[in-house]
């Protein structure tokens, strides 16, 4: 396997995403979906009163690092999500809800208001 070497950006671009309600809806219905898949059925044989515990581990968390509070704030009620949370939320997911056409014409679009801006002063 080959490690490809990225080399310093001279200059830096941050962008943020803020998510539409179907976008949010994909992201949290294909989590949801691989909670469901991965969560152990309740054994009906269990005694009550039964000292055993299972804690599940999704694929995504340990994908993300993140624990399961942290991505159910990020996709339930953060105003945007940094583009490389969301890339990574993507791939763990298996979905596409932001392209990289979207961030290159939303950027496009940016970078001309900001020269505009400048211009109108």
């Amino acid at each position: 396997m080959t490690t490809k070497t990225l080399q310093p950006l001279k200059t830096l671009i941050s962008c943020r995403i803020r998510l539409d309600e179907d976008q949010r809806a994909t992201l949290r219905g294909a989590y949801n979906k691989i909670k469901a898949d991965s969560t152990p059925a309740v054994h009906p044989n269990v005694m009550p009163g039964s000292t055993i515990k299972v804690g599940t581990n999704y694929s995504v968390n340990t994908a993300l690092g993140l624990a399961d509070i942290t991505i159910s704030d990020i996709l339930n009620s953060r105003d945007s999500i940094a583009l490389g949370v969301l890339l990574k939320l993507q791939q763990a997911l298996g979905v596409e809800v932001i392209t990289q056409k979207d961030v290159l014409d939303a950027a496009a679009s940016y970078v001309a208001y900001c020269w505009e801006s400048a211009d109108a002063s």
